[in-house]
């Protein structure tokens, strides 16, 4: 009381001197804080907190407009009055843009970081807005101490909506100064992780590239390469590659001769490269150009993910193969399947689909989701082998978990397949085909492909199968319904390629190639099919098949 009493006659002087009707705000444990009529904050101190606030400010440069007005008997600091809503946790973005704002800084650290001291701004930015005697000079240790505060208070600044959960996270941060393996610090490290990569996409990727390249190189030890970036766009790729092999060789002191080419199917593409003088190290190749040419590497980054048809991604992966020379390989980037999809209708990553995308720069483009699975089958169907598969991760800044970004291969030429699957089925099993033809797919493609998947049905018998299985007393309409759906899902998940459909009528035709005799069965005296399995190799084009019943372990 008695400073305040002190202080007041300075304020009131500062107040008539500027003309502004002050309103009070609050108070905290350094001093009373108002607001002017002009949207500024004034928050009063004790004169014996001069010069503490002298060295906090010269800290603080032009993180914030804030002014020291010294009186004889108290000093107050004058900043920009924040409108927006108290932080109560969350806001996972706001929180490393700050962070990173103060580490891209290296002037300051804060050491008041508490929920009380930060808004959200009506931009969803996150501010401090006491700023006092609790900021020190920067040094990694204390920027350390501050980001654990600002990660409790992501986690657990809801708390201080229930009644005395204010004091129990004030009571977390002062531990988190000492105790930097405290539970609660649980995932702190891709915290920290999310707030060192400042990179975007973009960057992140094109780095990885460029080391994968200079990897192959090596492995090659030729000093020569000839490169392709199939589906160049603007040439951004190339330019970034072009810079760093031009470093590596300065870094060595070794000379390189290197050709980079870039290709894409968009026409505008090709009058963009001439009036880019930034990309003066590589040619443009058009369709004409690129015919009958090979290259020790052929990049494709991002480009499969955007087509929206199967049957034209498997002629791009075909193209691709066609590029690289004997010995060479392909890096072939795509959006990780498993977490580049929609947020807000999440949708079966089994299956494909399309959707808008908007990227990190706030680009819109069409993509096409795809399961894993039907990538890899392609690159093995075309001719490639796969050598490598990396997971590209980042952090996610909204929950600050760990997340597959892309998937970047490396392929080498190898033998197509040339072998047919093909699994024979019947409704007997409505219950069990799916999860069965999917198992066994998805064990046989472990390490190889085949030329295709096709699923045979036999509807020459509805009913009174041998060694019938089925409910006795089951609605047999329903179950054809259930044998059909599981059809369809094993189709538009990528599980079979092709459905070859055998009934009764097919029979006579069979009977009549593979025996000579004029008949209609389907089935041995015993009850056993044979017509549908004979008929389904007939329709096989490669010279091998590998057969087997749907219901096999």
């Amino acid at each position: 009381q008695m400073w305040a009493r002190q202080s007041w006659p300075s304020l009131i002087s500062w107040r008539n001197n500027c003309k502004e009707a002050l309103q009070y705000v609050g108070r905290g444990s350094e001093g009373v804080v108002f607001r002017t009529q002009a949207d500024q904050k004034v928050k009063i101190f004790n004169a014996g907190l001069r010069e503490k606030l002298r060295g906090a400010l010269s800290i603080l440069g032009d993180w914030t407009n804030c002014e020291l007005v010294e009186a004889e008997t108290c000093c107050f600091v004058v900043a920009d009055y924040v409108e927006g809503q108290p932080y109560e946790g969350g806001h996972g973005q706001a929180v490393l843009h700050f962070a990173q704002s103060v580490l891209k800084r290296r002037r300051f650290v804060f050491q008041n970081v508490s929920p009380s001291n930060l808004v959200v701004d009506t931009h969803g930015t996150l501010r401090m807005v006491d700023v006092g005697t609790d900021i020190m000079a920067f040094s990694d240790a204390d920027f350390q101490a501050m980001c654990r505060k600002l990660f409790l208070c992501f986690r657990f600044g809801a708390w201080c909506k229930k009644e005395g959960g204010a004091s129990k996270l004030s009571a977390l941060l002062s531990r988190s100064l000492h105790e930097a393996d405290m539970p609660e610090l649980s995932g702190f490290g891709h915290f920290m992780r999310a707030v060192q990569d400042s990179g975007d996409p973009d960057s992140r990727l094109y780095a990885r590239l460029c080391t994968e390249i200079t990897k192959r190189m090596e492995k090659v030890g030729s000093p020569i390469l000839d490169l392709l970036d199939y589906g160049c766009g603007r040439g951004r790729l190339l330019k970034r590659l072009e810079s760093h092999l031009r470093s590596e060789c300065a870094a060595t002191g070794g000379t390189a001769e290197h050709r980079y080419v870039g290709y894409d199917p968009a026409e505008s593409r090709k009058s963009e490269w001439t009036a880019n003088p930034y990309i003066k190290h590589a040619e443009f190749f058009d369709d004409t150009r690129l015919i009958k040419q090979e290259f020790d590497i052929v990049v494709c980054s991002r480009v499969l993910c955007m087509l929206p048809d199967e049957d034209e991604l498997f002629k791009v992966i075909c193209d691709v193969r066609r590029f690289v020379r004997s010995g060479g390989a392909a890096l072939v980037a795509i959006c990780d399947p498993l977490f580049d999809k929609p947020v807000d209708e999440p949708q079966d990553a089994a299956r494909s689909y399309s959707w808008m995308k908007t990227t990190s720069t706030g680009y819109v483009r069409p993509e096409r989701h795809r399961p894993l699975h039907l990538y890899r089958r392609l690159f093995r169907r075309a001719g490639f082998a796969i050598v490598d598969e990396q997971r590209l991760n980042f952090i996610d800044s909204d929950r600050f978990e760990v997340k597959g970004e892309h998937l970047l291969f490396t392929l080498e030429k190898s033998i197509p397949p040339s072998v047919t699957l093909m699994i024979k089925s019947c409704p007997l099993e409505f219950q069990t085909l799916a999860p069965l033809v999917e198992h066994k797919v998805r064990q046989l493609e472990q390490n190889s492909a085949f030329a295709k998947i096709v699923l045979v049905v036999d509807r020459s018998k509805q009913t009174d199968f041998l060694r019938d299985y089925t409910p006795q007393d089951g609605d047999v309409s329903e179950q054809l319904d259930s044998y059909n759906e599981a059809i369809s899902g094993l189709k538009r998940h990528h599980i079979i390629d092709e459905v070859l459909e055998f009934d009764a009528s097919n029979a006579a035709a069979v009977n009549e190639s593979w025996f000579g005799v004029d008949s209609r069965a389907a089935h041995s005296a015993g009850g056993a099919q044979y017509a549908s399995t004979l008929w389904a190799f007939d329709s096989c084009e490669t010279e091998l098949v590998l057969q087997m019943d749907a219901d096999i372990f």
